[in-house]
């Protein structure tokens, strides 16, 4: 009966745990940027040739404009440039071992704000 009661109650805990891991479950927002500052979600970027990576742009003023880079390594496209978020689209075109870097601006009245986003390209 011992054996019995102890492969019920992990049974249960199997079903309790389980049910606490479902793969459909949205993972945690990230945390809106305060206003006066701009912020890169990821902060960095390592994608390979041919791949794709998005970022999210908060915080500041939109629109946001693309105001550097990336080198020769890299594409990049910018969405929702008017919106409260900016989507960057960020592709691996070249492997290097320097990496690049995207820079984008805001358009906060008396002095832009801007966030560097490091991009790798393996």
């Amino acid at each position: 009966m011992a054996g019995f009661r102890q492969v019920a109650c992990s049974a249960a805990a199997a079903v309790v745990l389980a049910g606490g891991c479902a793969k459909d479950a949205s993972p945690p927002a990230a945390p809106a940027a305060p206003s006066n500052v701009l912020a890169a979600v990821p902060p960095w970027v390592a994608v390979g040739v041919g791949g794709i990576q998005h970022v999210d742009v908060s915080g500041g003023v939109p629109p946001y404009v693309i105001a550097a880079g990336p080198d020769s390594i890299a594409r990049v496209e910018i969405a929702s440039a008017d919106s409260s978020t900016a989507v960057l689209k960020i592709t691996g075109v070249i492997t290097s071992s320097i990496g690049t870097q995207v820079r984008v601006e805001d358009h906060t009245p008396g002095g832009v704000k801007s966030v560097v986003i490091p991009v790798t390209v393996f």
